[in-house]
């Protein structure tokens, strides 16, 4: 009597083992359709990213701004080779701007980099660092913005040292300008 109830357990859970792959193909196939819209989804987002495969410089107590010689993505035409320091938006709404900048000093002093939105110049995030000679600082910038069509967006650099400010390229990573629109308000 007692391994009676046990055989019965052995051929309910031996049943389930049989079919638990097709329960598996089914989740499997499940997730692969959920994978294809949400890739279909995110497709239809406007969306640039922007990367710069050279080192540049700002000079002693200048200001400048970040320069991109190569577009990684761009659906919806926000860069233009003409003004290679700026972005376009082409449709307005809520963006969500990020961006990566590492700088080495060759003095002490202050640095501040931020995204800064069209005329007149409004800073829509950035930061602010005492920095020391030769060691290498990473700005991350995100945030979420509204932008009107035709509005501009540049990564601007303040270099309040009394040295060179060498803006370092690393492969695909620094620096980059990512912007992609989430919708309307």
């Amino acid at each position: 009597e007692m391994f009676e109830g046990f055989r019965d357990f052995t051929r309910h859970m031996l049943y389930n083992y049989d079919h638990a792959v097709n329960f598996r193909t089914i989740g499997l196939g499940l997730m692969l359709a959920f994978y294809a819209a949400d890739r279909a989804y995110a497709a239809k987002k406007k969306a640039v990213r922007l990367w710069c495969s050279t080192q540049q410089t700002i000079g002693a107590m200048q200001e400048g701004t970040v320069v991109f010689d190569t577009v990684v993505y761009d659906n919806a035409d926000f860069y233009s080779d003409a003004n290679p320091y700026l972005v376009t938006i082409p449709e307005k709404g809520l963006y969500l701007v990020q961006g990566t900048v590492a700088v080495m000093p060759t003095a002490s002093g202050v640095i501040s980099i931020g995204a800064v939105k069209g005329t007149p110049e409004t800073i829509i995030n950035g930061e602010m660092l005492n920095v020391e000679a030769q060691n290498v600082y990473t700005f991350k910038i995100s945030t979420t913005a509204y932008f009107e069509e035709g509005d501009t967006l540049i990564i601007g650099v303040n270099n309040e040292t009394n040295g060179g400010l060498t803006i370092l390229s690393l492969e695909q990573g620094t620096p980059i300008l990512t912007l992609t629109r989430l919708g309307d308000l």
